[in-house]
């Protein structure tokens, strides 16, 4: 309803979203929003992939955990 008052003022959601999900209680630990192309996108997933095979948890999280989400 509120976008549909705003009408252009308001704002869109993100193109792309990157999850990083917890296997064990599926929850979604990181969401970073993506309005660029695709191809960023999926360079993001694969920063994201390389640095949970070089990093534990505790280190990914302080590297990409809520307070750097928007970069």
């Amino acid at each position: 309803m509120l976008r549909m008052m705003l009408g252009p003022l308001a704002r869109h959601p993100p193109r792309f979203e990157v999850l990083v999900v917890d296997r064990d209680s599926r929850k979604i630990v990181i969401r970073a929003p993506v309005d660029g192309p695709e191809a960023e996108a999926a360079a993001l997933g694969a920063l994201f992939a390389r640095d949970l095979e070089q990093l534990d948890e505790r280190a990914f999280l302080r590297r990409h955990g809520r307070a750097h989400r928007h970069r």
